[in-house]
């Protein structure tokens, strides 16, 4: 959903993990054209792959720093409950939010889980969501 993040993570996966990775931008498109429950389903699945990959790789064999961070991409069209409301900024206050629980070692940042934020979640739902998900996949 925000272009940085999925450009840095695919190059990280072809790059660092000679993995077979599209390119951020064709990601991207892939996933426009998914409806909600499409999405949300695929999304689930590619956090516990990339799960499955960092436990292969050793990198869950020792205690990890993770982060916690909150994304809002702006949202013009008519407001439904997949939108969150925030300060007004780039001509809108209607957002698609989402959280993503990364780990954090050496200098480098992996996004390991994220999620949907609806109007209804609270952060500290989300927060326990977030380790919660990847506690149970590993």
């Amino acid at each position: 959903m925000n272009g940085g993040y999925a450009e840095s993570t695919m190059t990280d996966l072809r790059l660092r993990y000679g993995m077979d990775a599209p390119c951020g931008g064709a990601f991207l498109y892939r996933l426009k054209m998914l409806k909600y429950g499409e999405w949300y389903s695929r999304l689930k699945g590619v956090n516990d792959a990339v799960l499955s990959v960092v436990e292969n790789l050793g990198m869950l064999r020792d205690t990890v720093v993770c982060t916690v961070d909150y994304t809002k991409v702006p949202y013009y069209g008519k407001f439904n409950h997949y939108v969150t409301r925030s300060k007004h900024e780039r001509g809108t206050s209607r957002f698609y939010e989402y959280a993503t629980i990364s780990i954090v070692q050496d200098g480098v940042r992996l996004c390991v889980y994220s999620r949907p934020v609806t109007l209804l979640d609270t952060k500290g739902d989300v927060v326990r969501d977030l380790i919660g998900e990847v506690g149970g996949a590993v």
